[in-house]
Parts: structure tokens; sequence; C-alpha cells
């Protein structure tokens, strides 16, 4: 009983102090709560055709929206654009719970599928609707407009500068990568070489991309990660090799804090599943300095993807079952790490997804 005294008394002394260490604890809570809140979508097989899923961050709340694949967040966070399946290239919105799913432009032979602009005025297709093309359309679907014809062969989903002003794309004839500014029409031929995967800079003043060089006195291709300045004549070549025969270097992600770089490779070391070779995601800052490896070598760990908060990179990855399972693997495990390389998780048992069809819900709201 005076046991039970002291610790009432105790209790009570402490009040003013427990009540503010609980205020503390109650914002931290509501902050991770609104953190876990965040969804990521991504598609996946139900027998033969493609559904679209969310889940949170935590591998909890796993919700079947409906066929689907290639779906793109609206900037808001409150719906997705995507299309039917591989044989239509027709684009469809729908709310976050699968509800109110609607055609809003009527396609064929599309690539990649619809890209939300960041300012949610528009959405882009690289598709044949009446010519083939670049198309772009309000939300509702009207407005539909081919701003870019297919002379150059332009391939992959069209790229939304963050300012929604331009359109980085990937061309075969001639290879390169080309800006389209909507305000004008013009498009500027950026580079003429093997130039794959655009990504911009937050503040749309730069572009990075993943260069091939073939190597025609050695064997392979030589793989960067560069840099081009929209803003000015410099060219900054990141370095991102990091072995002196890199297989592959790619599917560069940069941070929404303007400060990281992510980027998988493919590099000669032995993997954390007992074989030759393997794959590693890295970060780097956009001048090239701080390069870090952010996971093992081991099964692919590939095409990064950074939280709105930059806080964190959703990847694909295998287990090494998969990876040395003598048949191919359609559906890939989706994982998690944090920014400083900690906290590497699978994004539970149930996250895998077909090819590179995931993505992080936009931040909501200031």
């Amino acid at each position: 009983m005076r046991a039970a005294g002291r610790l009432r008394r105790t209790r009570f002394a402490a009040v003013p102090v427990t009540a503010a260490a609980v205020a503390l604890v109650t914002a931290a809570l509501a902050d991770d709560s609104a953190h876990e809140r965040r969804l990521i979508s991504f598609s996946s097989y139900v027998g033969k055709r493609p559904w679209i899923y969310t889940v949170e961050p935590d591998g909890r709340n796993l919700r079947r929206l409906g066929p689907g694949e290639n779906a793109a967040w609206s900037p808001d966070g409150s719906k997705l654009a995507f299309a039917r399946d591989h044989d239509s290239a027709d684009v469809y919105l729908m709310g976050l719970d699968g509800s109110g799913r609607r055609r809003i432009i009527r396609a064929r032979g599309g690539v990649g599928g619809p890209a939300w602009s960041p300012d949610g005025r528009r959405i882009a297709i690289n598709a044949c609707i009446r010519g083939c093309g670049i198309w772009i359309a309000r939300p509702d679907g009207s407005g539909l407009t081919r701003v870019a014809r297919d002379r150059s062969q332009v391939y992959g989903q069209p790229i939304w500068a963050p300012d929604s002003r331009s359109i980085a794309l990937m061309t075969a004839d001639p290879d390169g990568i080309v800006v389209l500014d909507l305000a004008s029409g013009r498009a500027r031929r950026m580079t003429r070489k093997l130039d794959y995967d655009p990504v911009w800079a937050p503040d749309s003043s730069a572009i990075a991309f993943t260069r091939v060089t073939p190597r025609f006195r050695q064997r392979g291709e030589r793989w960067e990660i560069d840099v081009l300045s929209l803003t000015g004549t410099s060219r900054h070549r990141l370095r991102s090799l990091v072995s002196p025969r890199p297989e592959q270097l790619g599917d560069p992600a940069w941070s929404p804090d303007g400060k990281l770089i992510a980027f998988d490779t493919e590099v000669r070391h032995a993997s954390s599943c007992g074989r030759a070779g393997g794959n590693a995601i890295y970060v780097v800052a956009p001048d090239g300095i701080g390069l870090r490896r952010m996971t093992p070598y081991g099964p692919p760990h590939e095409s990064p993807r950074w939280s709105p908060d930059s806080t964190q990179l959703l990847y694909t990855s295998l287990t090494c079952r998969q990876y040395t399972a003598p048949e191919a693997i359609d559906e890939w495990p989706l994982y998690l790490v944090n920014r400083d390389g900690s906290g590497r998780r699978r994004l539970g048992r149930r996250a895998h997804t077909v090819g590179l069809d995931f993505a992080w819900q936009p931040q909501r709201g200031p």
C-alpha cells in the first residue's frame, strides 16, 4: 500500500512534465501517422490481367482498386490516372478507393502510360489517337491536343518539368533527349547520343540522365549518370562509376529536396546471394560529391523512387531464392530504405509489382 501511495504521489508531482512529454509524443506520433498514411501504388497480376493496388509504407492496408496499370497520381494525391491494360492505351481516372472509374481519353498504341502535370491541369500521353505522338488533355479529357508528332521516333513516357512548362522526351532518330516547351511549341534537342531516363531537378533547372557510350577498342559500353544544366552551357558528369568495369548504370531519381540523385548499378562484385555480379542502389550529390551505397550488392536492386519528403527510397528487388530460380520472375517485391541507408525492409509479402509500375502518392497540401 505504501508503494502504491508513493506511486500516486510521484505521478501527481510529475504532472507538468508528463503533460509536456505527452504533447511532444503526440505530435511526433501525428507526424509519423501522417507519413505512414501516404500511399504507394503498384500493379500486380490477378489471373492474366494487371490490377492496381495501394498500400501504406509499413505494408498495412493493402487495397485492390481495379483492373489497370501504369497509374499516375494526381498532384493532390486524390485520384489516379491509368491505362486499362497492355492491349489498350485508353486513359481512365478513379478515386483512391477505386470508385468513379471513367474513361477520359481513347487511344491506341500507348507507351508508358499517362503522366500528370505537377500543376494538375493536364495529362500527357505518348499514343496514337488522331495520329501518333505526344498528346495532352485536361483531367476531364477535354482540350485534347497533339503537341509533338512522332517524327523522331519518340519513345517512353513524357516526363513533365516540375514547373509544368516543359516535357522531356527520349528519341531514337536521332538518339537523344528533347525538351518540348509547351507555350511556344518549340522542341529543343538537348543531346544526340544514347541517352535515357531523363529526370528533372526539382527547380526545373537541369536534367539528369543515363548515357551509354560505345567502346570501340574495348569490350562492352561505358555507362554514366550525367547532369545537363538548362540555364547555361555548363554540363557536369557525375563521379558515378562504382567499379572500373560496370555492366550497367541507370534509373536516376532526383530527390524532391534537390540534394541527392539516386541510381542503380550492376557491378562485378560477389553478391549477398553467393553469386558473382549484383546490383546496388547509390546516391550522390548533383555535383558528384558524396557517392554512397544504399543497399548491399545482391539480387537486382533497381529503379529507386524518392518519397515526397526525401526521407526514403522505394525500389524493386528479389529474394535470393527468386534471384537463383531457373524461371523468370514476372513480378518483383517492393522494398524501402531510409535516406541514410538504414531500415532496409520489404514492403509486405503481398506487395510485388509488374515491371516499373509503382509510385508514391504526392505530398498533400503545404
